[in-house]
């Protein structure tokens, strides 16, 4: 990674249905090419440490804070619910929203068979991408090539959004630094 280059961790959510959909997303953000930036999937199945200590939602919620967007994913699986939330994947979303960084959710929307699915699990679902749907954050995918030909322009966006906010607290940190020299005595 050369000086100029910033890296970005990318947090990846997701319930346990869609275990290739992570690894292939995991992929496609180490390929992604940007000349500003190098992108840093996390997961927690990679990234995660194990211990007796804490509690495995506790263990993956000490990862966010290091995260600067997070990719979540949906298909007929909601996940388990944690201490506060519904799941855990829930859990890292709204962790994110409220500290106001970037979320990409993909929800796909591919045939299913009804006796294979947990109903209750798919009607959760359903209730989160409604929750969600006037707030502009996810986008329906049939397939993980569907996602593969919308990532680069949802990265592009959120990591523009990111390289502004960074660069104006850097004109503003060397603005204020720069006021507060000038206004020193001289001898």
């Amino acid at each position: 990674m050369s000086k100029n280059t910033l890296q970005i961790n990318v947090f990846i959510a997701s319930p346990g249905d869609l275990a290739d959909a992570r690894k292939r997303l995991r992929r496609s953000l180490t390929e992604y090419e940007n000349d500003s930036v190098v992108l840093k999937p996390l997961m927690w199945e990679k990234n995660m440490a194990v211990t007796s200590a804490e509690k495995p939602q506790e263990v993956i919620n000490n990862l966010l804070p290091s995260c600067d967007i997070l990719i979540g994913m949906f298909h007929t699986r909601f996940g388990s619910p944690t201490e506060k939330y519904e799941s855990g994947t829930v859990e890292e979303i709204e962790t994110f929203i409220n500290q106001e960084k970037p979320v990409i959710l993909y929800f796909f929307n591919k045939s299913i068979t009804p006796n294979k699915i947990d109903a209750i699990q798919f009607q959760k679902v359903q209730a989160f991408k409604e929750k969600y749907k006037s707030k502009g954050i996810y986008y329906e995918v049939k397939s993980y090539n569907d996602i593969e030909k919308r990532i680069k322009t949802d990265l592009d966006y959120n990591i523009n959004k990111i390289l502004n906010k960074k660069e104006h607290v850097s004109t503003l940190n060397n603005t204020s630094s720069t006021k507060s020299s000038d206004s020193q005595p001289k001898n």
